[in-house]
């Protein structure tokens, strides 16, 4: 019996998600559901999940944290990536980190159970719909600013998005207000932003004023 382990951050979603691959697939051993952190590993060591489902959009970027210790945990686990963003890039990123599988939430349940039956095979799964770039006004495809950014230039974009100063920021992260306000026009360029008021609405958007840690920058 094929065991699953599902990891994302909404309880409701979970829940609907356990509810949905045991009515399809009775055959199948749902292990456990749980939002990410450091459970997943010892969930891995434990029950030996044949297939692991990780919300790519867990804030703060642990579905890759997730996704790369899963992969050096264990070559063996299978990870399939559940997500909110589309784009040939950031498919491809999940890929070169380990991942066997990309599909956005959007997609149907159909599509769920082929990914994971693909995976389950020993092949891949990456959906059609995943790959179509999906852009914003400014023309720039809608990827996390977790996958954009260096660490350190995500660690200086949440600062900004708690609205506090280059110094403040300098002091904070031990670096110099140069620095600061070089990383800071880099994170304008690779955000396609122009002003802060841009910048703090992407991080709402992407709840990142809500994160206590940084990126695993691909």
């Amino acid at each position: 019996m094929p065991g699953i382990l599902l990891v994302d951050e909404q309880a409701l979603f979970r829940d609907c998600l356990t509810a949905l691959l045991r009515r399809e697939r009775p055959g199948w051993n749902i292990v456990d559901a749980m939002a990410a952190g450091l459970e997943p590993e010892q969930a891995v060591r434990e029950m030996r999940p044949d297939v692991v489902l990780v919300d790519l959009t867990i804030p703060g970027g642990e579905g890759f944290d997730v996704l790369r210790r899963l992969g050096a945990l264990n070559r063996a686990v299978r990870v399939v990536i559940l997500s909110d963003y589309r784009g040939a890039d950031l498919a491809r990123k999940c890929r070169r980190a380990g991942a066997r599988g990309y599909l956005l939430k959007s997609d149907s349940p159909a599509t769920l159970i082929e990914a994971v039956e693909a995976v389950l095979r020993g092949g891949q799964f990456f959906s059609g719909s995943s790959f179509a770039e999906d852009s914003l006004a400014g023309g720039c495809p809608e990827r996390p600013a977790r996958l954009l950014l260096t660490g350190r230039e995500f660690e200086v974009f949440r600062e900004l998005a708690f609205g506090k100063p280059n110094k403040v920021i300098a002091g904070n992260l031990g670096m110099s207000i140069r620095t600061v306000e070089a990383h800071r026009k880099k994170i304008h360029t690779k955000l396609g932003t122009e002003s802060i008021g841009e910048l703090v609405s992407l991080a709402v958007r992407e709840k990142v004023a809500q994160s206590k840690t940084g990126p695993l920058g691909l």
